[in-house]
């Protein structure tokens, strides 16, 4: 059975590229978003959104150990995250990575009725949302207000309350 998982996640996840590239037109301006080394602030703040109670990855390291002492740990990310962005090469460990099934539906034993995730070493997982804050931080300035839905901490209902309140008074 462990070969046929294989196999399904093998063909899953190393799809030929499309032959026929999707019709998406280029970004009017190139965001500015920040490649130099993160803060330790930054650091800090990421490892604040780190949810606890999840499966540990093949580091062993459990996300909750990451804030017993959150100063400590955004010093030992932050002098590893340098060196990283010094030579521009990554851990190798952290291309480690468990691939878990997850049941969907129906007959587990099909492989389409699962899905599956990847969980990745917690040090790999700071460092990626450090960049995805960033990238956020800048996609979220150049959004127009109107673009509630796609921007962090708003909503549509607000905005729409917004514009009903505007249209009443």
């Amino acid at each position: 059975m462990l070969l046929i998982w294989v196999e399904y996640f093998k063909k899953l996840l190393n799809r030929p590229a499309p032959l026929k590239s999707p019709n998406i037109k280029a970004a009017p301006t190139d965001l500015p978003i920040d490649v130099g080394p993160p803060t330790i602030e930054q650091i800090s703040m990421t490892i604040g959104q780190i949810k606890g109670g999840k499966a540990i990855g093949p580091d062993n390291i459990p996300s909750e150990a990451q804030k017993v002492d959150v100063a400590v740990t955004a010093k030992i990310h932050y002098i590893l995250f340098c060196k990283i962005l010094d030579e521009e090469k990554v851990q190798t460990n952290w291309e480690e990575r468990y691939l878990i099934n997850i049941p969907k539906k129906d007959d587990l034993n099909k492989c389409e009725n699962c899905r599956g995730i990847t969980l990745l070493s917690i040090s790999g997982n700071v460092f990626n949302r450090v960049l995805l804050n960033r990238m956020n931080d800048s996609a979220d300035t150049q959004l127009p207000e109107k673009q509630a839905g796609f921007r962090n901490d708003r909503l549509r209902t607000d905005t729409i309350a917004t514009q009903l309140n505007n249209r009443l008074n």
